[in-house]
């Protein structure tokens, strides 16, 4: 799958993660040596991650190695954009440095000690490093306030279903699996979450582009159904009150401005979408935007010869009353 490369070992940001068909994950890996748990933006651990998340090891929280045999995936987090991700990314991190050196002394004694005061361990392993990781999982999406799936290699790993209450999130199982193939399961887990936030997406822009055209047409419609009034025995005429014609245009003014944001807004958001260099997708889209504006124009059109007309109308009126 393009994208997919060793050069993606760094922070990332949300523009470079959906240019090259990331999707919005999460990865939370854990050592099968330590049980020390690895947060990174790509389904892979790097040694940028390992760097930034141990910048002071000691000898109950070790340097890991970046051997990929000894990571294995322990959840994978898909939320419904990038910006979320990134947000739940960041907000993980943070609680991972707060645990070793802002609050330490709150983390070590919530932890399970031995004898010795240190945390409990057998041989290198030591199990609280999973049992903060979801923890902080929780609270870190807690403090996002989004919809997330969480995609567990265990379900006991999630712990108990009174901690999630709170918040929306749906849970689910890696599928059974070689270890030799776990990377190819994260892969298309990946791919996937990537694949349904284009296509959210694009159903969110044409429903707007649909919304737009509906309001236009309507507007158009409507264009011809002003009431008239009768001045004199001459027949009817086009002339509008004051405050109704002061109404109508402020009303116009904010609605044009109004169409031209959204139009804008909907053009920003398809220049996002897989399929904008299609030439033939793009020359449909340019004309209905041109039938829109051109619709646009009619109405200020309208609007700027009433009122040269009325502008007319007044200087004859003043005209002929000096005369008399």
């Amino acid at each position: 799958m393009p994208g997919f490369t060793q050069r993606a070992g760094k922070y990332r940001r949300p523009n470079w993660l959906r240019n090259r068909r990331y999707g919005p994950n999460v990865f939370v890996f854990r050592n099968l040596e330590t049980n020390q748990v690895l947060y990174t933006q790509t389904p892979f651990p790097q040694r940028y991650n390992i760097a930034k998340q141990f910048q002071g090891p000691n000898w109950q929280n070790r340097l890991p190695t970046t051997r990929n045999d000894l990571w294995r995936a322990m959840a994978v987090a898909q939320l419904p954009n990038y910006e979320s991700a990134v947000h739940l990314y960041e907000r993980l991190v943070q609680l991972r440095h707060m645990r070793d050196y802002t609050h330490r002394d709150v983390a070590m004694a919530m932890r399970k000690k031995n004898e010795d005061g240190n945390i409990w361990f057998y041989s290198q392993f030591r199990p609280t490093y999973t049992q903060e990781a979801v923890s902080d999982l929780i609270s870190a999406l807690e403090h996002l306030d989004v919809s997330a799936k969480i995609h567990w290699e265990d379900s006991w790993r999630r712990g108990d279903e009174s901690h999630w209450e709170d918040i929306e999130v749906e849970h689910a199982e890696f599928p059974r699996y070689n270890p030799r193939e776990r990377h190819v399961v994260l892969r298309k887990i990946a791919d996937q979450s990537y694949k349904t936030y284009m296509s959210d997406k694009a159903n969110f822009v044409n429903k707007a582009l649909r919304d737009l055209a509906a309001q236009v047409r309507a507007r158009a419609e409507a264009r011809g159904k002003f009431e008239t009034f009768v001045e004199h025995p001459g027949g009817p005429s086009q002339k509008w009150p004051e405050h109704q014609l002061q109404e109508g245009i402020k009303l116009r003014e904010q609605k044009v401005s109004e169409y031209m944001k959204r139009a804008y807004a909907a053009n920003q958001d398809l220049r996002t979408l897989p399929q904008f260099g299609n030439v033939r997708l793009r020359r449909k889209l340019r004309n209905e935007a041109r039938h829109s504006f051109a619709v646009l124009r009619r109405v200020q059109r309208a609007l700027e010869k009433y009122r040269r007309a009325e502008r007319l109308r007044r200087r004859f009126t003043q005209a002929k009353a000096k005369a008399l």
